[in-house]
């Protein structure tokens, strides 16, 4: 029929298509949306070939990733004071947002590595995994934050979500006062001697018993 003429077209243009109409975990994340939020108020922004397309939410079937045969990824914006589609005006400002830290393997300027050679990657990755360690201890031990939780990045690295109702609503200026003391402690002299910051760098140097950097050249 044309209509499955249309929808293997679709698939063969775009593999990814198949994976959010059959395997992406939507209900998962809208619970994880629904901890501090409602699927109304979230924004979700779909990535597609030649274009963003913004102020989406879950609670409406008709805005799912499927209905976008051109989707490549999805991201989850940030929470609006009421629906997202009934915001004031485009100048409407969030509510919230979750705190996000970003891990890119490709950073590491010393590991010399191209994001198309999956295999070193994959052998970089313990690191990536360490910095998620060292960050979320980091996070509950100096802010008496709870709610962390890391996610998977595709091969380069890891994202790290902190959904506490009060990060969620920390200031620009207060979120990049954590960034700063997550990722570099040793330039925060208030951090030097706190037991936190030493436990973390004994941690490390357990971590880089059995994980060297000839070890990673190696693959």
């Amino acid at each position: 029929t044309l209509k499955s003429a249309k929808n293997f077209k679709e698939r063969r243009m775009n593999p990814k298509l198949e994976y959010y109409k059959k395997f992406f975990p939507i209900e998962d994340l809208k619970t994880f949306i629904r901890l501090n939020s409602t699927l109304e108020q979230q924004e979700i922004v779909y990535s597609c070939e030649t274009y963003f397309v913004r102020y989406k939410q879950w609670g409406d079937d008709s805005q799912l990733p499927s209905a976008h045969p051109s989707l490549l990824n999805v991201h989850l914006g940030p929470i609006y004071p009421g629906r997202v589609e009934k915001r004031c005006s485009p100048t409407t400002l969030p509510a919230r947002k979750k705190l996000v830290f970003d891990i890119d393997l490709t950073d590491y300027d010393w590991l010399h590595l191209d994001k198309k050679d999956l295999p070193l990657c994959d052998a970089a990755w313990p690191l990536a995994a360490f910095a998620v360690q060292t960050a979320t201890f980091l996070l509950r031990e100096l802010f008496g934050l709870e709610d962390v939780i890391a996610f998977y990045s595709g091969g380069r690295g890891a994202h790290i979500w902190v959904c506490d109702e009060r990060a969620c609503r920390l200031s620009e200026e207060g979120r990049r006062a954590v960034l700063a003391a997550i990722s570099a402690p040793e330039k925060a002299s208030f951090l030097l001697d706190h037991p936190s910051t030493k436990e973390a760098a004994e941690s490390a140097l357990a971590f880089f018993e059995p994980v060297s950097y000839t070890h990673l050249r190696a693959h």
